[in-house]
């Protein structure tokens, strides 16, 4: 597949221009995307081992005998990138998991041979028809990912930013799945050939797939509010995702959490509230929503479109005067922060005042310092 892969840019000029990776500051990881991941996960055609959901192509421990051969325009790797810098996987997509035939959902030999001539442009010069049919449903089956070493947190993904570098509890997850992210790895990023990959200049649901499959993630960790167990009526089968009854109740008190906020107009009346949310290697984090934005109409609000949410900073990492970071977040990330809050006890409102000095000076009133705690 050089010559389809070399042309990529092209095939894709109707969903945007090519990736530029980092450069869409309202890149984030939804809920829409997550809920695929785990209707995939649990869906009953789908292979019983995560690991049976991508095949190795390349890996710096395990070195694939015609890799050299795999030309990825216009991501071509310079000379002097070494094999160790990045890795291939091919990835089951949802045409293939979600369809009747075949039933084998596996990356058998005989079906990995059929993928690598597709990659390699081995095929037939003149196909008939049947041919041709075969070979579309093979190519709709999967999708290839690079993941390639980087050498700082701004050049990963960046919805993937908040996860890297991993915490001790991923490292241990990494650590046991075979080929998985090597561990001198500390900062990588995901390029996926697939249509919604270029549109969105971020991860799409089969690098969010593959995330969960080698450990890097855990997606029924990041909230309950996505795991829906409805499907389409055209689908195959149901699935289900089973939880707990505290599951279930955090799932409901999100959902309500959210129709609240959509009911709302503007986000002023969620000002200086505390959230808790995932800060990667921070851990969980108590925040204080500090702004947003509204869609308005005619000048008055109407609708809630995002939230921004300040955080405390250690001034050691902080260029500027002051001691705090404000993020921007979507309507279900701060509906899950807000319950996260509440069930640790720190529900309501925060105590020091938005304008408050001691968020420029990390000082109180009193002379000790501003802590977490104290928000």
């Amino acid at each position: 597949m050089p010559v389809l892969l070399k042309h990529a840019a092209l095939d894709y000029k109707d969903y945007g221009s090519p990736s530029n990776f980092n450069n869409n500051t309202l890149s984030c990881i939804t809920s829409r995307t997550i809920s695929k991941v785990i209707q995939k996960l649990t869906h009953e055609n789908a292979p019983s081992s995560t690991q049976r959901w991508y095949h190795v192509l390349h890996h710096p421990l395990h070195q694939h005998p015609r890799i050299n051969d795999l030309q990825l325009s216009p991501f071509k790797l310079e000379n002097n990138v070494p094999h160790s810098d990045y890795m291939y996987f091919i990835v089951h997509t949802s045409e293939f998991i979600y369809s009747k035939k075949p039933k084998h959902k596996e990356f058998s030999p005989a079906r990995m041979k059929r993928i690598e001539n597709i990659l390699f442009a081995e095929l037939r010069p003149n196909g008939s028809f049947k041919y041709l049919m075969n070979l579309l449903d093979d190519v709709g089956s999967f999708h290839l990912v690079m993941v390639q070493k980087v050498g700082t947190l701004e050049e990963v993904n960046k919805s993937l930013q908040d996860f890297l570098p991993l915490n001790e509890k991923a490292a241990k997850r990494v650590d046991k799945i075979m080929f998985s992210i090597p561990e001198t790895w500390t900062y990588f990023r995901f390029v996926c050939f697939s249509k919604l990959f270029f549109k969105n200049n971020d991860l799409d649901c089969s690098s969010w797939l593959l995330c969960h499959c080698l450990g890097i993630i855990d997606v029924h960790e990041l909230t309950g509010s996505i795991a829906q167990t409805k499907q389409n009526a055209q689908s195959v089968g149901t699935s289900q995702v089973k939880c707990g009854k505290r599951m279930r109740n955090f799932d409901s008190n999100v959902r309500k959490k959210l129709e609240e906020i959509k009911k709302n107009k503007s986000h002023v009346a969620y000002l200086m509230h505390r959230v808790s949310m995932s800060r990667g290697r921070q851990g969980d984090v108590i925040g204080v929503i500090d702004g947003g934005s509204d869609n308005n109409m005619n000048g008055i609000p109407c609708q809630i479109n995002s939230f921004s949410i300040r955080f405390l900073v250690d001034q050691a990492c902080n260029t500027t005067t002051q001691h705090y970071e404000s993020m921007p977040y979507s309507l279900d990330q701060v509906a899950i922060g807000l319950v996260r809050a509440k069930n640790k006890g720190r529900g309501g409102r925060c105590k020091i005042p938005l304008d408050d000095i001691a968020w420029n000076t990390g000082s109180l009133q009193n002379g000790l310092p501003l802590l977490e705690m104290n928000l």
